[in-house]
């Protein structure tokens, strides 16, 4: 099970998927606010992290 599966199980939500679109384009749909949430490498969003563009809402890594 996928980690977009695992959320929509435990909380409800749905996950669309974004297959072979790359990281960049699903950042703009972030965003642009065509999605409420992404799953990807932590080095990807770290930068609009920090800038405070986004939130993040969950680690998927054992530990902090």
């Amino acid at each position: 099970m996928n980690i977009a599966a695992r959320c929509e199980r435990a909380g409800g939500l749905k996950a669309p998927m974004c297959p072979n679109r790359g990281a960049g384009p699903v950042i703009n749909d972030l965003l642009g606010g065509h999605l409420d949430f992404m799953v990807a490498d932590v080095t990807i969003l770290l930068p609009l992290v920090k800038s405070g563009k986004i939130r993040p809402i969950a680690l998927t890594t054992p530990q902090r």
